[in-house]
């Protein structure tokens, strides 16, 4: 899981900049509805949104009654959701949605505990790295509402979602990785836009003119950073899909890095720093290096633009789509989708009308589909905004479009096993010594003693270019 890692302070500067040019929007979510005098027995006539999944605003919910329906969601998307609960109880004026927001980790604490004894929400907001938790009490998409054969035309990967022949969520937007670069330190380094590379070794060569060292020889300004976090096992999942290798077993039980082509890309990426000297162990994490003076280049996923923009504003910053080894890759990089809001398995039947006439409101909506994925810095999930004029003026969006229907989504992957790769698939090898071919056996043992308890199933292999892959 590469799991968007906002502070609340960036959280709503970023919703601040969006939505400075929207008008309406509510000042509290609880409850959110729209003023007393208009009529109740029908929502008012409107345009109809959508291309293949529409949402018609004419049509009442709930017969035109009064109806109070409850929605919980983290505070990273507070304030969209506030804005969009309120363009949408505006057009249907009998419906209240009451709003319960908590900090990310309380959320997934409380949420499914409060589902399962029946005092949790009949809507809430969703994250598939708690797929394996969250599936067996929410409700599925109802197919008379949300027709397969209108999903598909309208939105990438939806069938990947689907987990025992039902949806229970679809992707609003999608997630992978870019480059980032310091633009000063790219002009003061005599490169041009002539020198954006395309392979690993050509940036290999770019990063070596903007690495700078002390009279010591220590490195001052890497000019390449994956520190910290699980950097590099991002990068070397990049690297394995692009030499076409799946990271799991088909069933799901076991990893797959005790692999000659993982040992080799390892052994590669360490090269950056052993061999190549553009950077080294020491540094800061690579954003803050980033952001700080202390690395010319790193790559991440798409979140960190937006924060290094708010959190390091003096910083002048270049994104451009994340190399590969020859140009020509089984698939740039693994992506990870933000989920459309599920709705409980335990609310009444008439909550859960209401709450899906909400989220096909949602993803019908073109508007919302567009403002998530500028506040997210993810890839609208619909076809619908590939050439949206919005998305085409951010760099970070058209670095996405480059690659995006060339990555490859491995499935809903439990957040536990982030830790097992950051302990012995990058930490042993890169710190502790461990050489890459134990680190990737030890890794695949302790993989699969997880794996034996949780019901992940990969979907690497429904990937379209999946007959590239060679495991």
């Amino acid at each position: 899981m590469k799991k968007k890692k906002l502070s609340l302070a960036l959280a709503a500067v970023m919703s601040l900049a969006l939505l400075a040019g929207c008008a309406g929007a509510p000042s509290s979510s609880v409850p959110a509805s729209a003023p007393a005098s208009q009529p109740a027995s029908a929502a008012p006539a409107g345009e109809i949104l959508g291309e293949n999944l529409q949402y018609d605003p004419s049509v009442p919910v709930n017969n035109g009654e009064d109806i109070t329906i409850k929605f919980w969601y983290p505070e990273d998307v507070k304030t969209i959701c506030e804005d969009y609960i309120g363009r949408y109880t505006a057009m249907h004026p009998n419906v209240t949605i009451e709003s319960n927001v908590s900090p990310w980790d309380d959320y997934w604490t409380k949420l499914p505990i409060a589902i399962t004894n029946g005092t949790g929400p009949d809507m809430f907001w969703m994250h598939n790295a708690y797929t394996d938790t969250m599936v067996p009490i929410t409700e599925p998409l109802p197919e008379d509402v949300f027709p397969t054969d209108q999903l598909n035309a309208d939105f990438r990967q939806v069938e990947l979602h689907r987990i025992d022949g039902k949806l229970y969520y679809i992707d609003t937007g999608l997630m992978s990785s870019v480059v980032m670069y310091n633009k000063a330190m790219w002009e003061e380094a005599g490169l041009t836009d002539a020198d954006i590379p395309e392979t690993w070794d050509e940036l290999i060569e770019v990063c070596k003119k903007m690495t700078k060292t002390d009279d010591a020889g220590n490195i001052v300004v890497a000019g390449f950073s994956y520190n910290g976090e699980n950097n590099f096992v991002s990068l070397l999942q990049a690297m394995n899909y692009q030499k076409g290798v799946f990271q799991y077993t088909e069933d799901g039980s076991a990893s797959l890095y005790s692999n000659p082509v993982v040992i080799e890309n390892m052994n590669y990426l360490k090269s950056f720093y052993d061999e190549h000297k553009i950077g080294d162990n020491k540094g800061a994490l690579n954003r803050e290096a980033f952001g700080q003076g202390r690395a010319a280049v790193i790559c991440d996923w798409t979140w960190v633009p937006s924060y290094i923009t708010s959190t390091f504003p003096d910083i002048e910053m270049g994104v451009f789509p994340t190399p590969s080894f020859d140009g020509d890759p089984a698939a740039f990089d693994r992506n990870n989708g933000e989920c459309s809001p599920c709705v409980s398995a335990k609310a009444t039947d008439e909550a859960k009308a209401v709450a899906f006439d909400f989220v096909k409101y949602l993803l019908a909506n073109d508007d919302f589909i567009r403002d998530f994925a500028m506040l997210n810095g993810i890839f609208p999930s619909k076809y619908s905004l590939d050439d949206d004029p919005t998305i085409a003026a951010s760099p970070v969006h058209q670095a996405l479009k480059a690659t995006i229907d060339k990555t490859l989504w491995p499935g809903p992957v439990p957040s536990q096993i982030e830790s097992i790769q950051g302990k012995y698939l990058q930490d042993d090898f890169l710190k502790n010594g461990v050489s890459a071919e134990d680190a990737a056996r030890q890794t695949d043992e302790m993989m699969a003693k997880d794996l034996a308890n949780l019901s992940f199933v990969p979907v690497e292999r429904r990937y379209e270019g999946a007959d590239r892959f060679t495991n």
